[in-house]
């Protein structure tokens, strides 16, 4: 930006005529406000801080002045933020999930499986459930809930989507269920009839 001046004077000052939209002008953290004076040696100063998740152009306008007087039209400068924003990442993965055949809704806390780097809101959902008759997997207020299907052991691969500010990261985790606690069986050929005696 140039300043000309008709008596040669050095530029003074200028005031805000007009105030950005989306984010606010500061003076070393101080917010400035409409028809606020700044001194020459303050510009360097002068800030701009976007609102959060505002990308885009906007615009502010100030008049400048010497000594004396200021100038009989505004000037403008334009600020365009470009975006940045960064998906969700995984930070502590679910591990694989061992559980026995007919065992209790199993309980996997969401709380601090995933972060955004820029803090946005995170909202999770059950992107793909490969064995639905097997478990049945469901999201209730951060918390994963496995609730297995009766009688019946396989695997399942669960994915979890992690969504924030329309960007998102998927996360996939294992469920294996086993039947441990299998009842013993008996070799009748190697005993005759008359082996037992029942009562």
């Amino acid at each position: 930006m140039a300043f000309n001046d008709i008596d040669d004077q050095l530029l003074k000052r200028i005031k805000i005529s007009q105030l950005p939209e989306n984010g606010r002008l500061l003076i070393n953290n101080t917010p400035v406000e409409i028809n606020d004076t700044l001194l020459a040696d303050q510009l360097s100063m002068l800030s701009f801080n976007p609102d959060h998740n505002c990308f885009g152009t906007t615009l502010f306008k100030f008049k400048t002045g010497d000594a004396n007087s200021w100038s009989i039209s505004a000037a403008e400068v334009t600020i365009t933020k470009i975006s940045t924003d960064s998906p969700p990442t995984v930070v502590n993965a679910i591990s694989v999930v061992f559980l026995e055949i007919n065992a209790a809704d199993y309980i996997i806390p969401l709380t601090n499986v995933f972060n955004d780097p820029e803090n946005d809101p995170i909202s999770i959902a059950i992107y793909n459930n490969s064995n639905v008759d097997l478990v049945t997997v469901t999201i209730l207020d951060n918390v994963l809930i496995l609730s297995l299907q009766p009688d019946i052991e396989g695997s399942a691969k669960i994915t979890k989507r992690a969504i924030a500010n329309e960007k998102s990261v998927d996360e996939i985790f294992s469920v294996y269920i086993n039947n441990t606690d299998v009842a013993p069986t008996f070799n009748w050929t190697q005993y005759g009839t008359n082996d037992f005696l029942v009562h």
